[in-house]
């Protein structure tokens, strides 16, 4: 595979010309295939290594000194116009400046990742599959897009997978190939971010598996929304007017759809006196209010040992005067049957879970709860009474043509009908028109 031809444009000096064809005749190209590429990095990687090594094993990656950064660069030029004198290989700014960046990245940075990360490329999130290919899915897409160019070894992915780990204090072995961690924010991570890695021989192939999906800089607001084609400014209206009558609601929808989004935004126009507490795995949504306390859970250690459930932080909440439960999304039902038990208790909240349509939010929800261990008793019946006490509104969002959008709105009846929960629908979205259309009123108030 050839990755790099040093032809005319590369500043070395012309042969010499003895007649008229030969000026004619293009000059001969240098052709560099991708393993001396890589080899003549290595050398040269090692070269400044053993000039600058002490200083560079100290060096804080996320606030490099400007000083040791032009070092570096300068050692890196040196020991490349060695390499290529040795070699007898023709000089070329291109191949200067793609391999100096490269070793700089490596030494200084995250490496092949710093191509990715802000302000470079505008993306929620970046992944690396275990065959060693590069894929990113840019802000505002749901649909992941290949990075053709980058083609990380495997090495190099692992060193910049122990460097990202290293700022979350952990680190990703063979006792604990699976490791997911939070990003607090920085200069080369300006917003936080979630990572999870899987490591091989768990990840089945060359290399780790990755992701790092990026939170949002700010709390998003309603025209942000609204530019995006998620809702109309009337049901906005609607939600919020809920957010203000106290009202539990429940937000469904798939990956990416923008569940922790819109709950964010709904989640600013909570009374500002009001407290709430937080509870997220992990922490990812971003408030603009004057009282709030974020809980975060965390999983077991290697032992098994230390684990804080987000049941145990709703119970804990509960202890905390809250005014408003949030909790990032319900993934056990312990989790679930804590917050309604809260909700039931008329704390108002909002809550997020994994569901493509109201009802089968509701199924998801009786199947988590049969499932876990502390609420497998849990009766068909009692679930049911448990969900139309402590909910009052389903918000259902989901991609329509690769768009995200508010769906339905649904109202949770306040009695069984026929032994089963009734679904009565506020707003649908119509996609042949898109328009919502409002096809019911609320009934059910809170204070």
């Amino acid at each position: 595979m050839t990755l790099f031809n040093l032809g005319p444009g590369g500043n070395h000096s012309d042969p010499p010309r003895s007649s008229v064809l030969d000026f004619l005749t293009p000059p001969p190209q240098t052709t560099l295939t991708l393993e001396t590429l890589r080899t003549i990095e290595n050398q040269v990687l090692t070269q400044v290594n053993a000039e600058l090594g002490t200083r560079i094993t100290q060096a804080d990656l996320d606030n490099p000194d400007p000083q040791l950064l032009a070092e570096v660069e300068v050692s890196a030029r040196r020991a490349l116009n060695r390499i290529l004198t040795e070699r007898k290989i023709p000089y070329s700014t291109d191949l200067d400046h793609q391999l100096v960046q490269s070793v700089t990245h490596r030494l200084m940075g995250y490496g092949w990742l710093e191509q990715l990360l802000p302000p470079k490329r505008d993306v929620t999130e970046i992944m690396l599959n275990p065959n060693g290919t590069v894929w990113v899915i840019p802000r505002g897409s749901s649909q992941p897009e290949l990075v053709a160019e980058l083609q990380p070894s495997a090495t190099d992915a692992m060193l910049v997978i122990s460097r990202i780990l290293a700022n979350a204090n952990r680190r990703a072995t063979e006792a604990e190939p699976e490791v997911s961690a939070k990003l607090p924010r920085s200069a080369r991570f300006p917003t936080g971010a979630r990572v999870h890695v899987i490591i091989p021989p768990i990840a089945n192939g060359t290399h780790p598996a990755l992701n790092i999906r990026f939170y949002e800089t700010e709390p998003v607001r309603p025209e942000t929304l609204l530019a995006w084609g998620a809702l109309s400014k009337e049901l906005f209206e609607f939600l919020t007017q809920a957010i203000r009558q106290h009202l539990r609601i429940m937000i469904a929808g798939g990956t990416g759809t923008g569940k922790t989004t819109l709950l964010s935004a709904l989640g600013n126009f909570i009374p500002r006196e009001d407290r709430i507490l937080l509870i997220e795995d992990p922490a990812e949504i971003v408030l603009d209010h004057p009282h709030v306390v974020s809980l975060e859970s965390r999983p077991p250690s290697i032992e098994g040992k230390y684990e804080v459930t987000m049941s145990g932080l709703v119970n804990a909440a509960m202890r905390m005067t809250p005014k408003w439960l949030i909790v990032g999304e319900v993934r056990h039902g312990s989790a679930g049957a804590s917050l309604f038990s809260a909700q039931m208790s008329d704390h108002p909240g909002l809550s997020t879970i994994h569901a493509s349509t109201p009802r089968a939010a509701l199924n998801r929800l009786a199947l988590l709860m049969h499932l876990d261990a502390t609420t497998a008793l849990i009766g068909n019946v009692a679930i049911k009474e448990l969900i139309i006490q402590a909910l009052d509104l389903i918000v259902q969002i989901q991609y329509v043509n690769g768009v995200r959008r508010v769906t339905r709105v649904v109202e949770i009846a306040p009695e069984l009908k026929g032994g089963d929960v009734w679904l009565n629908d506020l707003w649908v979205f119509d996609p042949t028109t898109v328009t919502w259309k409002q096809v019911g009123n609320l009934s059910r108030e809170r204070g």
